[in-house]
């Protein structure tokens, strides 16, 4: 048997893999594929409004459910130590690397460099390591300007 699915409008297997069970349904299934629910929740779940609400309830169970989210962390801890092979396979993936690229140069972005500056002025750690960077490059610039002289006034590079 087939369905047709009332928002991409085509006609796909009437089973599992395409449609969402729906008891209430004649023939036990939504009208919707699984692909436009899909997507219908990925437009839902960027709305601001919708990732607002959703931050305040995670900040929320983590502050009323400690022991809770303790025994999630270990529990997923024990599950990525027991298949260490899917982590290794799943960071492999094409979508996951254009993913993660795509998250490391947008994140800097999200607030104007703001979270650069705020560090940089909070951590003294992070200011000394940054200023000791600074040197070391300044004196490797340094030292190369000085080798140039040199080659240049032996006459070596004209």
């Amino acid at each position: 048997m087939e369905k047709k699915c009332r928002i991409c409008e085509k006609t796909k297997p009437l089973d599992e893999a395409h449609f969402h069970r729906r008891p209430e349904a004649k023939d036990g299934f939504r009208n919707e594929c699984r692909e436009c629910i899909r997507k219908k929740q990925e437009t839902y779940n960027r709305k601001p409004e919708r990732k607002e609400r959703r931050a305040e309830y995670d900040k929320h169970l983590r502050a009323t459910n400690p022991d809770w989210v303790a025994a999630q962390y270990a529990q997923q801890q024990d599950w990525h130590q027991r298949n260490p092979d899917w982590n290794k396979e799943y960071g492999e993936r094409l979508e996951v690397k254009v993913r993660r690229k795509k998250e490391n140069e947008n994140w800097r972005e999200k607030d104007g460099g703001a979270w650069a500056r705020n560090r940089y002025a909070t951590n003294a750690e992070y200011r000394a390591q940054q200023l000791e960077r600074a040197r070391k490059q300044r004196a490797i610039k340094c030292q190369k300007i000085s080798y140039l002289n040199a080659l240049t006034w032996s006459g070596k590079i004209s």
